[in-house]
């Protein structure tokens, strides 16, 4: 298993992982406070990327986005990533990353939340995902403005399928969320 960052992607680097795992070391709030966060695959900076076809798990956060531009994850699987003592960790994670598309990824029993959209992540869109059984929320939206959510399905044992505070101009259109509730702050 991996122990820090399993790949780094910059630039317009192409990763297809034709369905292999990417595996971490499940973190531990004792790994986690000593090491810092662990990443599966890191878009760092980058500008055109694309992930597709991974499965990502055992890291504190499966796919980041930081401070990416126009690339895509697609067709991917993301799922047990997180401390799940201290529940922090995403599926997947943006951060200020701007047009950017999250697509036909299933995002499941991660320890925090599934997909997360982070401060200063804006214009992205995130349509056809699955997300279901992430410890707080299934999809998340924080300060972040102008990004679309578009045909996703959320479900499970969740405290809410969509949280959204802070946000600005977002669209959700499409979506279908059972068993839990949609918080707009």
């Amino acid at each position: 298993p991996c122990e820090g960052v399993g790949l780094v992607l910059r630039g317009r680097a192409a990763l297809d992982c034709d369905g292999h795992q990417i595996l971490g070391r499940p973190p531990t709030t004792s790994t986690t406070l000593k090491a810092g966060r662990t990443v599966g695959i890191l878009l760092d900076g980058a500008n055109g990327a694309s992930v597709r076809r991974c499965r990502v798990t055992g890291f504190t956060y499966g796919i980041e986005l930081n401070d990416a531009h126009q690339s895509d994850v697609a067709a991917s699987e993301v799922f047990r990533n997180g401390d799940f003592t201290a529940r922090v960790g995403y599926g997947i994670h943006l951060s200020r990353a701007e047009r950017n598309t999250i697509r036909d990824c299933k995002v499941h029993d991660n320890a925090d939340e599934g997909i997360h959209i982070g401060a200063g992540s804006d214009d992205n869109t995130v349509v056809g995902n699955e997300a279901w059984d992430n410890g707080r929320e299934n999809f998340y939206i924080l300060t972040a403005h102008r990004n679309r959510l578009l045909r996703n399905q959320g479900r499970g044992s969740v405290s809410a399928n969509l949280y959204m505070k802070h946000a600005t101009d977002n669209v959700i259109e499409g979506n279908r969320f059972a068993e839990r509730a949609v918080v707009v702050r």
